[in-house]
């Protein structure tokens, strides 16, 4: 994350609350009890609450750029590709049970428009690479030209959500990346069964 460790910090200190207590429990004010600091001192890292929660954002998606390129690194097939990225990202989550709490938040950021506009990117991005190594999984045959990527890419993202969701809903009970790879591999393999 670009600036100072104390601004760094201060945003994970923000991703805390707003696992403990949603983004309406997010303010300056907690964020100055938890950090140790006054509230004086968030103002000189950040203008407001806005830029606090678009550093939230930013640093739920920071990841982002760097599974899409290490699963690149792999060469795996264009399928193997999808359940290890998927799996990767249920791994950070486990990791860092925290950042899953962003996600949930998405709805309730549509009110403004730059945000609507941040997470509308991070998830098209998602869906993108997703998307592109779908096709390549029709160019290499591995995967039927009557699928179509984009929309079998949202299934894909949708399932992976739902685990979290559930991963999350019950108090983390099950391996939230063993369950990924099993869910999405499933559905990979429907779509790639023969029929006949």
């Amino acid at each position: 994350m670009e600036g100072s460790p104390r601004k760094e910090s201060i945003t994970l200190k923000a991703i805390d609350i707003v696992h403990e207590m949603g983004f309406q429990g997010l303010t300056t004010r907690e964020i100055a009890k938890r950090e140790g600091i006054s509230e004086a001192a968030i103002y000189r890292h950040f203008k407001n609450r806005d830029e606090i929660v678009a550093a939230v954002v930013a640093y739920y998606a920071k990841f982002d750029h760097n599974f899409v390129e290490s699963i690149n690194d792999l060469q795996l097939s264009p399928l193997e590709s999808i359940v290890s990225l998927l799996e990767r990202m249920a791994a950070y989550y486990e990791e860092y049970p925290a950042i899953s709490s962003i996600m949930n938040a998405f709805d309730s950021m549509q009110y403004d428009a730059a945000m609507a506009e941040t997470t509308a990117g991070i998830y098209l991005f998602r869906k993108t690479a997703v998307e592109d190594l779908l096709r390549q999984a029709q160019e290499d045959g591995a995967l039927s030209r009557d699928v179509d990527p984009g929309l079998f890419s949202s299934i894909l993202w949708s399932a992976f959500f739902s685990q979290v969701y559930e991963w999350r809903g019950c108090g983390r009970a099950f391996s939230l990346q063993e369950q990924t790879a099993a869910a999405i591999g499933m559905l990979l393999r429907l779509a790639t069964e023969k029929t006949g």
